[in-house]
């Protein structure tokens, strides 16, 4: 059950078929606590042998020892709620699941609350390097990076990469994610697509461009803030590190 929010913390958790919108937005505020909310939408069955093809090569790609994976929509809340059970020691709560069915779409919306971005990225970016540092000037960066080796996120960003195969625009065609984060102090610099005041946005959109998906499992995110009457504790995730 964990790989649904290994994937969901990727920001790739609609993976599981084409069509799929994300939004993912992180509030981080001045004590180093914050909410995560997330909402996604994704076909609840493929309409054509291809697409039926496109979501057995994902499952064959996710697989884990023990037996096939069980893709987000598989899912039910229950069993998402019981994950988070284990996260509590954590300081990671999962404080709000919803989910609804429309016009052929399974619709879910999430709230995770975190007492520590060090606790999140242990619970929920296993494969991650996430770090937040401050400089001389007291002002602060926080970066994320994927992890080397045979990840998830590598297996994944392999086959996303892959133009020559006809299954991967059957997968992620029509695939737009949207990730905002918001900082305790105003945006100074980062690699953001978009910044204004304490928030940043980072957007993928497959239909614009074929490398969206592997961008988004690849990509650095480094996004710098002002740190005046902060004092957030600096860490360092590496991915892999329990």
């Amino acid at each position: 059950m964990k790989i649904f929010f290994q994937i969901l913390a990727l920001a790739a958790v609609g993976l599981a078929a084409g069509c799929v919108q994300i939004e993912q937005d992180l509030t981080l505020k001045a004590d180093g606590s914050g909410v995560v909310r997330v909402d996604y939408a994704v076909p609840e069955a493929e309409q054509t042998l291809l697409q039926q093809a496109a979501r057995e090569m994902l499952r064959q790609t996710l697989a884990v020892s023990g037996g096939p994976a069980r893709l987000p929509q598989d899912m039910t809340d229950a069993e998402i709620r019981q994950q988070f059970a284990g996260y509590a020691k954590l300081g990671v709560k999962l404080d709000q699941l919803t989910t609804e069915r429309k016009a052929g779409r399974t619709v879910r919306h999430g709230v995770i609350s975190f007492k520590t971005l060090s606790g999140l990225a242990r619970a929920l970016l296993p494969e991650r390097t996430l770090s937040l540092t401050r400089d001389a000037r007291g002002n602060y960066l926080l970066a994320q990076q994927a992890g080397g080796g045979q990840t998830l996120a590598s297996r994944l960003a392999a086959i996303a990469a892959d133009d020559s195969n006809p299954l991967v625009a059957e997968l992620f065609k029509g695939f737009r994610a949207t990730l905002r984060v918001t900082a305790p102090g105003r945006i100074l610099d980062g690699n953001a697509g978009q910044a204004e005041g304490a928030t940043a946005v980072w957007r993928f959109d497959f239909d614009r461009d074929a490398q969206a998906v592997a961008k988004l499992l690849q990509r650095p995110m480094r996004l710098n803030f002002a740190g005046q009457g902060l004092s957030l504790p600096p860490f360092l995730h590496r991915a892999g590190e329990p």
